[in-house]
């Protein structure tokens, strides 16, 4: 998680303010570091802690919440979100579709 959080401290353009945007999208596609791997790093590290919890803690109740959440994400979150990336970059953020897995690896 925190190599995707600096990645995006990195990746800005010139004259971005990050401090200004902290709680919005990115104005700008990030392609490196996690984003190379995932395209939602953010969300596959979330999902990590939450099936770690559910490991370390014994929890029924906590792997379930860990599967609606990822649930949530794959279904209406993230498709939301690459739709929005797709009228907003274009082809760039096609190639990268294309190059890049949705949750983990190389395609």
């Amino acid at each position: 998680m925190a190599w995707a959080m600096r990645e995006h401290f990195t990746s800005a353009p010139d004259g971005w303010d990050i401090n200004a945007h902290l709680f919005e999208p990115p104005g700008y596609l990030i392609v490196g570091g996690p984003y190379a791997y995932s395209r939602n790093p953010l969300y596959v590290a979330e999902l990590a802690r939450w099936f770690g919890w559910a490991i370390v803690f014994g929890s029924v109740a906590v792997i379930v919440a860990a599967v609606v959440l990822w649930t949530i994400m794959a279904f209406l979150v993230i498709p939301s979100e690459e739709r929005s990336l797709a009228a907003k970059f274009g082809a760039e953020y096609e190639r990268c579709r294309s190059e890049v897995p949705r949750w983990l690896g190389r395609p």
